[in-house]
């Protein structure tokens, strides 16, 4: 069987995983392409306007699979955060996605939608059902899943070496997605690097590092990949090599506004660091961007 995963939304953060553990199965994997206009503007034709921008971007990847594959994965990823029970959950759109994309694309081969909640089971199980539907030999669905988890654990160790570059260090808060550079989200680690500046994602710190420190700052906070960004940013503020940090957040989602406010307002009352947010949509410019940053770090240069 061909399974399509769509290059979209949490495959820049689990990507790795589903990957190995599909083609381990013995399936081939085929990845939607790099995201592009003709991606993103059929992904908005079947969305509501007032959707934030990744969905919109991930129908379109979805659409692009479409007629290439026998069947997508579309994880129904409910919580992924096993020390905070029944009181962390991912976006709700996260969530349903599975739902939404077969009620508003006709004509789509399988969708196959692993529950993924820690709170109710150990991942090992979730996937081991999953592996099951795919190929039912238990040894071969173990051996997958240590194969799976050992990649993405490679890769993220990978992702938390220091890049041996000069210039200033500038923090990103951010999900994964939202510093992919496929269009229409602007490349803002390339753009960093080519001011002179160097980018640092909340990639560099251990997962449950940024999670420790968001329960001392925000224990009401729910959303887990928010709880991230909370995490990553006090990280930041700590840091004495940092010469800055940038939040950016998607217009319309409810998590990153709440989220990117609070981070910008402690900033400015617990740091010395300067902190700005931006905000992007499909209408956001690269060259506007650039510009904001640049302002950005000449406000920096100048504070030394």
């Amino acid at each position: 069987m061909k399974i399509g995963i769509p290059r979209a939304l949490l495959w820049h953060k689990y990507g790795r995983l589903w990957e190995t553990f599909i083609s381990e199965l013995g399936h081939e994997v085929a990845i939607s392409n790099p995201g592009t206009r003709e991606t993103f503007e059929s992904g908005c034709a079947h969305c509501l306007d007032e959707i934030c921008l990744p969905i919109k971007s991930y129908y379109g990847h979805v659409l692009e699979l479409k007629g290439r594959v026998d069947a997508i994965f579309i994880p129904k990823v409910i919580s992924v955060e096993r020390r905070r029970p029944l009181k962390s959950f991912t976006c709700p759109k996260i969530i349903g996605l599975a739902d939404m994309i077969k009620a508003s694309i006709p004509g789509l081969p399988e969708i196959i939608s692993p529950r993924i909640d820690v709170n109710g089971e150990a991942e090992l199980l979730s996937f081991f059902k999953l592996g099951m539907r795919l190929n039912p030999n238990p040894v071969r669905v173990l051996r997958a899943y240590m194969k799976a988890v050992k990649a993405q654990r490679d890769h993220d160790a990978r992702s938390r070496q220091s890049e041996r570059l000069s210039g200033p260090k500038i923090g990103l808060i951010s999900h994964s997605y939202n510093l992919c550079g496929a269009y229409p989200t602007p490349d803002v680690v390339r753009i960093l690097r080519k001011l002179g500046a160097v980018p640092v994602t909340v990639d560099i710190y251990e997962r449950e590092e940024l999670l420790s420190s968001a329960d001392g700052q925000f224990p009401e906070l729910s959303w887990n990949y928010e709880r991230e960004m909370l995490g990553g940013a006090l990280r930041m503020f700590n840091d004495e090599d940092m010469a800055g940090g940038i939040v950016i957040s998607n217009f319309s989602c409810g998590p990153d506004s709440l989220i990117g406010d609070y981070i910008t307002r402690m900033a400015r009352r617990h740091s010395s660091i300067p902190f700005t947010l931006l905000t992007i949509d499909e209408h956001t410019a690269e060259a506007g961007l650039v510009t904001r940053i640049e302002a950005f770090l000449d406000m920096i240069e100048m504070r030394k």
